[in-house]
């Protein structure tokens, strides 16, 4: 859970793990799921950029889940608002 104002946000993830494979779901609740097109091998490493739309203000529900009898694994996690242009 991550407490959120009202508006729209880009969460930017990267998941993997140097040591060992991995493979993580990660579902915005009542908004998106992102998952790898297949597991992640030992040092490989996936990122990408997922939209929120925060329709109050409020706790955001991003479930991060294994799949494929792998552990999950996340890295970094960066949650930047959108503004909109003036």
């Amino acid at each position: 859970m991550i407490e959120l104002p009202r508006g729209r946000y880009d969460l930017l993830f990267v998941s993997g793990d140097s040591a060992s494979p991995s493979y993580t779901a990660i579902e915005i609740e009542g908004q998106c799921v992102w998952q790898p097109e297949r597991p992640l091998r030992t040092g490989e490493f996936a990122t990408d950029i997922v939209p929120i739309a925060q329709r109050r203000d409020g706790c955001a529900a991003i479930r991060f889940s294994a799949g494929k009898g792998l552990p999950w694994r996340v890295n970094v996690l960066i949650v930047n608002k959108n503004y909109p242009y003036l």
